[in-house]
């Protein structure tokens, strides 16, 4: 993955002294130090000579590996606001500092002069993890270990397929990476939620239509069960605590063509807590029963 810092800011001449001599006054008073505070005022532009290094890098380096034989392949990596995504509640907060405007603009050039200047073949653009759900960053340019996941995905689904999963089971650890976000450790088989949880998952190759069946228990407190293929209800239904869950849903056959998230929200009204352990999830042709 690519990603720049597209302006330079030894060019904008910063207060290099004073930043060091308030560094070192924070050391002394043993207090946090803000070691943007110094650059603040300085005002930030794109110098597109950053872009020109970036392009004649990602070429020697695309250069070098295919005269080893080694595939090469260039994605640039999403920030908070680039592209342009819906924020989750909690990344809301994070879009305040005062270089991000900057840093939209530069990276939005860096991105055209890319696309203009580097083979498609082997520059693939930015990764995209607009369609899913929830916290993806922990601050303006870094991946949440949900994010870093969907991402992983992103490029894997690009260099091969997109990966199909029809079945999971939950006390298989290897089948973490195929987990989105709100999943627990295995415990005894389960892996618990305590409000939502995600996977992504696909219909078998069958090309029918396809039902969507739930293995698992309730936990201490009694909860509303709420499933969700995309966008799509299949089941909201309240449930008594500690019982045994077992239900099988219809998925629309046009959900079939790709794979699609499959969304478990358990409210019991007491966040934070164990409310769902999930056994197994499976997509199963209707054409086998």
């Amino acid at each position: 993955m690519g990603a720049l810092d597209p302006y330079y800011t030894a060019l904008e001449s910063p207060r290099h002294s004073l930043h060091i001599l308030n560094w070192l006054r924070s050391r002394r008073k043993n207090v946090p130090f803000d070691w943007l505070r110094d650059f603040k005022p300085v005002h930030l532009t794109y110098k597109p000579a950053a872009t020109e290094v970036f392009l004649r890098n990602m070429n020697s380096a695309h250069a070098l590996l295919t005269g080893q034989s080694i595939e090469f392949r260039l994605w640039l990596q999403p920030t908070i606001r680039v592209p342009q995504r819906t924020l989750d509640v909690q990344e809301q907060g994070m879009i305040g500092d005062f270089y991000l405007p900057a840093l939209d603009q530069a990276y939005g050039e860096l991105a055209r002069e890319c696309s203009a200047r580097l083979p498609a073949s082997w520059f693939r653009g930015f990764l995209s993890i607009s369609r899913h759900r929830g916290q993806m960053f922990i601050d303006n340019v870094h991946f949440s270990e949900d994010g870093a996941r969907e991402v992983a995905r992103e490029i894997y689904s690009d260099i091969y397929d997109p990966i199909r999963i029809s079945r999971i089971e939950m006390a298989r650890e290897q089948n973490a990476i195929l987990l989105g976000r709100g999943w627990r450790a295995p415990t005894n088989g389960l892996r618990w939620i305590s409000d939502e949880a995600t996977v992504e998952m696909s219909c078998p190759a069958s090309g029918g239509g396809a039902r969507l069946l739930l293995n698992g228990q309730s936990g201490p407190r009694p909860i509303e069960l709420q499933v969700y293929a995309g966008d799509r209800v299949l089941y909201k239904q309240r449930m008594p605590a500690d019982q045994a869950v077992k239900i099988g849903l219809p998925v629309e056959s046009s959900l079939c063509a790709s794979p699609f998230e499959v969304r478990l929200r358990a409210l019991s009204g007491e966040a934070g807590q164990p409310a769902l352990g999930v056994r197994s999830l499976e997509v199963q042709s209707l054409e086998s029963h």
